[in-house]
């Protein structure tokens, strides 16, 4: 860590826990990060006077498998999902049950907090039957989702899912979806508020157009109106209506910038297209192995036959999406200070995982290349406790790290807990490990200082490898090349050996084959 005064320790009265998890936010698409263009002045705020964690990667780069990791508090190996359950890669075909693992929610609220979620969840599909771990759950949990279940099914409505999310641990809970369930007949409470004010019939037609302008096509609603604007003002409500007698967690999940790209046209105004820089990487070959037809195989990934002034396009827009999210922690932050909270109130924020944005000729997520992989880690202490501020810290950070650190911060149980709090980090007291992890539909990657190592976990075959020291934007692929098998077996027998527990040959990867 830079500077040589560390930060001052958490008080002993238990704090207020912000956890914002943005949903496909790229670890360089903030202006704190370096980024000379987008424009993120409230998230470049926190930045200022928390502890900027740049060598962040998410446990898995999927909606879905690192959402589970995120509430389980278990790498992807453990947990199950190995991918969004709508592919052939996924294995398993539900999300992990609230009582298969001890959430980090419920170990929250046995620490004596209250505990609200609001926002994107993705905690779908429910377990049914023929869930692997059917056998184990007791009545009660089977009755719980069977009713959801039929709830939901009868109403399409997620409110027929609610009493079953809260078996996560969450005492508050408002789920909002991504806007191509809205487009399914999902109906949500941002879709009836949506009726409510007579938008409802035109927003969907209008965001949901046919053709790659469906990414990219600005909202037709005030940004006071949008989704992101209406989760964060749901969580507004929250700090601002809060009056209990013991601390409080607030799970804050904005859907954006996740696709479609259509930010508020205020905020699309901001960004010039032609003015946006490609990455110039955009012909590099996708690899001739079983990971290549993984990265190949999702519809609309591979952009690299588009044109550059559509690219163009999807960046601006994407930029501007950030620009919306960050005016909704803007007026969150400010609820907060309207209340008095900021001097007793840590802020953690993150993502799920990055989007790739046109890189390697690639849009989305789903790949270990550092666009898709690398996410945001701020640490933000309350307002008057830091000694220093504005700090970057390089050594390798897991999503469950974070979630491990809002533990300690709340004095909860850490046991079984797969991730490493940062506490320590922050306070300055200890170095942080030589390697990171992230796993997605049977593959495997390991990421220290200088490499970067993807396998086939159900083979042990290396597919990718990457020098970081000397190709940082990982454009050399010296997977087979002669010479790297040394380093080859030392990353696994260093790295993935230890993190499968000596045991990587035991575990059930998926096999799309079957």
């Amino acid at each position: 860590m830079e500077g040589s005064e560390a930060m001052a320790k958490p008080s002993v009265k238990q704090p207020n826990i912000v956890f914002i998890t943005a949903d496909q936010w790229r670890h360089d698409a903030f202006g704190f990060a370096g980024n000379p263009v987008v424009q993120t002045p409230h998230a470049d705020a926190l930045a200022a006077r928390g502890i900027r964690f740049r060598n962040a990667h998410c446990d898995s780069p999927v909606c879905q498998s690192s959402r589970a990791s995120l509430v389980t508090g278990q790498p992807v190996h453990r947990h199950g999902l190995w991918d969004n359950s709508i592919t052939r890669w996924s294995g398993r075909k539900h999300f992990p049950q609230p009582y298969a693992f001890e959430t980090f929610p419920r170990r929250l609220q046995q620490a004596g907090y209250y505990t609200a979620c609001i926002g994107k969840l993705h905690f779908t599909p429910l377990p049914g039957p023929r869930s692997p771990d059917w056998p184990e759950m007791d009545t009660r949990t089977r009755q719980l989702v069977f009713q959801a279940i039929k709830d939901f099914d009868r109403t399409q409505h997620v409110r027929g899912r609610m009493a079953w999310l809260a078996e996560y641990g969450f005492d508050h809970l408002i789920e909002e979806v991504d806007k191509q369930q809205m487009l399914k007949g999902v109906q949500t409470g941002y879709t009836d508020y949506l009726d409510q004010r007579g938008f409802l019939e035109q927003w969907l037609g209008r965001t949901f157009s046919s053709g790659q302008q469906a990414l990219v096509e600005p909202e037709i609603l005030d940004a006071n109106d949008t989704l992101d604007a209406f989760i964060g003002r749901r969580a507004q409500d929250f700090i601002s209506s809060y009056a209990a007698d013991r601390p409080f967690f607030l799970w804050l999940n904005p859907v954006g910038p996740h696709p479609p790209f259509d930010p508020p046209a205020e905020d699309a105004r901001r960004y010039d297209p032609g003015a946006m820089t490609l990455s110039g990487d955009e012909s590099l070959p996708i690899p001739a192995n079983r990971y290549g037809e993984f990265v190949g195989s999702t519809t609309g990934r591979v952009i690299r036959d588009w044109d550059d002034e559509h690219k163009r396009l999807l960046v601006a827009r994407y930029y501007a999406k950030c620009t919306e999210v960050d005016r909704s922690i803007g007026k969150l932050i400010s609820a907060l200070e309207t209340q008095g909270l900021l001097e007793n109130t840590w802020i953690v924020l993150g993502s799920d995982h990055g989007e790739m944005l046109g890189d390697h000729g690639l849009m989305g997520k789903s790949t270990f290349y550092r666009s898709a992989v690398k996410v945001p880690a701020l640490v933000v202490p309350p307002r008057g406790q830091a000694r220093t501020a504005g700090e970057d810290e390089y050594g390798p950070v897991r999503n469950l790290d974070l979630t491990a650190t809002i533990l300690e911060l709340a004095g909860a149980n850490l046991r079984g807990h797969a991730g490493t709090s940062l506490l320590p980090r922050v306070l300055g007291e200890k170095a942080g490990y030589e390697a990171t992890f992230s796993e997605i539909a049977g593959f495997c990657m390991v990421t220290t200082s200088q490499w970067k190592l993807v396998v086939d976990g159900r083979t042990g075959e290396p597919q990718q490898l990457f020098d970081l020291e000397t190709d940082p934007e990982e454009r050399n692929d010296l997977c087979g090349r002669p010479g790297t098998i040394t380093t080859v077996k030392q990353l696994i027998k260093q790295h993935l050996e230890p993190f499968y527990n000596g045991a990587m040959n035991q575990i059930t990867f998926p096999d799309p084959d079957k």
